[in-house]
């Protein structure tokens, strides 16, 4: 039973963090830590998934965002321990082509 209850809140977990991609407040975040200086490469605050602004914006589609972060020199590679994925991983897996390209065009690796 305690093992059901454990997947129980586990599951709710992870479909509540699908929710993070089309959420203002993590926008206001990753805009608020680009402002203030803070590491780009280290994770948004408080998000289960663990991704870091880059993996964010790649997922939710903000390509202004992600040429921002490129510029300001945001690891491109840099993997969630959660899911394991990349920006590009991110940007692939919700069919953000653009992002994808620019990803590419940036020098992300390939090799995933």
């Amino acid at each position: 039973m305690r093992y059901i209850k454990t997947y129980e809140g586990f599951a709710k977990k992870l479909l509540d963090s699908l929710e993070i991609f089309n959420n203002r407040r993590i926008y206001k975040k990753v805009k608020e830590m680009i402002k203030n200086g803070d590491d780009l490469n280290g994770p948004i605050q408080g998000e289960i998934l663990s991704i870091t602004p880059l993996m964010w914006s790649s997922a939710s589609n903000k390509l202004d965002l992600v040429k921002k972060l490129i510029r300001l020199g945001s690891d491109l590679n840099i993997k969630s321990y959660v899911t394991d994925y990349n920006a590009l991983m991110y940007a692939a897996s919700r069919g953000n082509l653009e992002i994808v390209k620019e990803l590419v065009k940036a020098d992300a690796d390939l090799d995933i």
